[in-house]
């Protein structure tokens, strides 16, 4: 089975010849990789160069974001299955061989991921779970039958539970109707804003129902978290803003899909909890304007409907009132310094032996 690795990169100097050494290093060898250089100042065309002809670069000629990015390196892709890779992950040696073994006994499976580990920029684990593990871990837990699974983890997808894309999932390249995916890309009003990972898998299941979707229960891939990550960023309002801005226009993308298959009981389902998770982010987004009426409305109706209750309520509540009393600006300051000290604690847990 011919395989594809599309890596994308954009000012990742630091982390890129790791990310493509991955790639070069698995058991079982791809037959291609090419990495998509979107436009980047920094020495990423430098490293990249190191590696001559093992890899082929493209060199966009002006900054396009991370979709744009990684539909070119699939548009330019000729293996039947093509692997995604950001610039600043790293995959362990035998990710492409598990994956391929999925796609290789199951004819119909055409997306496959796996579960996941952050680590810091130097590649330390950081002992983080996620609404990805727990997701996932539920599914696992639930059945091992690879069709009821396949059956859960397609709803997680349309349905933006947490179940993890980015590095981590292939896709089967003839499942893939790329010119209609590129036109509908085309048509978005923000496309600079939507990451290809999470409507690309939506896109193929949508126009695949009946096909199966795979997990391989391993920790397969390191997402390096770090400053100049493009999402997840609260350093300050703007850049909050400009991560939650990113995340409505990509669930707003993605339920756009769902909405255009009204005759599948799953995409409707879908369709409802996107409305929900919708509703958070217009909820985020009014509290770091300090929009303080419209936050408590948007937290009143996301309270009413149930969206929120246990811990994210908790969560939310104090953040709600730490912005009303000190203004987004302070509670994101306070935000940092408290991520700060856990990254600190969690230094002196490794120091200790404590956190492998």
């Amino acid at each position: 089975m011919r395989t594809s690795v599309v890596i994308t990169a954009y000012n990742l100097e630091r982390f890129i010849g790791d990310a493509v050494r991955s790639a070069l290093e698995q058991t079982r060898k791809p037959d291609e990789i090419i990495v998509v250089n979107d436009c980047s100042t920094d020495a990423t065309r430098a490293r990249l160069a190191e590696f001559g002809e093992a890899i082929t670069v493209i060199d966009q000629p002006v900054n396009k974001g991370a979709l744009r990015a990684a539909l070119l390196g699939l548009s330019k892709s000729k293996g039947e299955v093509v692997a995604f890779l950001d610039g600043d992950d790293l995959w362990m040696p035998t990710k492409l061989e598990k994956c391929l073994a999925l796609f290789e006994a199951h004819p119909t499976m055409t997306v496959v991921s796996h579960q996941h580990r952050r680590v810091d920029a130097d590649g330390r684990p950081l002992g983080i779970r996620d609404d990805t593990h727990e997701n996932i871990d539920s599914i696992v837990r639930r059945t091992s039958d690879p069709l009821e699974r396949s059956e859960l983890f397609k709803r997680s997808i349309l349905e933006k539970r947490g179940y993890w894309l980015g590095s981590a999932y292939c896709v089967r390249r003839s499942a893939v109707d790329l010119p209609a995916f590129q036109a509908w890309v085309d048509a978005l009003p923000h496309p600079e804003d939507v990451y290809l990972d999470l409507v690309l898998a939506p896109f193929v299941v949508l126009h695949h129902p009946d096909s199966m979707v795979g997990l391989v229960d391993e920790s397969l891939f390191d997402y390096r978290i770090h400053a100049n990550n493009s999402c997840n960023d609260y350093r300050d309002v703007e850049r909050a803003l400009r991560s939650v801005r990113r995340a409505y226009n990509t669930t707003l993308a993605a339920n756009d899909l769902n909405l255009r298959f009204p005759d599948l009981q799953i995409a409707r389902d879908g369709a409802k909890r996107h409305e929900g998770v919708l509703d958070q982010y217009r909820y985020l987004l009014a509290l770091y304007n300090d929009h303080r009426v419209e936050s408590l409305t948007r937290f009143a109706k996301l309270t009413a409907q149930g969206v929120l209750r246990g811990r994210p309520l908790a969560r939310e509540t104090a953040r709600l009132a730490s912005v009303l009393v000190g203004g987004p600006q302070l509670f994101l300051k306070l935000k940092d310094r408290a991520q700060s000290t856990a990254e600190q604690l969690r230094e002196i847990r490794r120091s200790l032996g404590l956190l492998s």
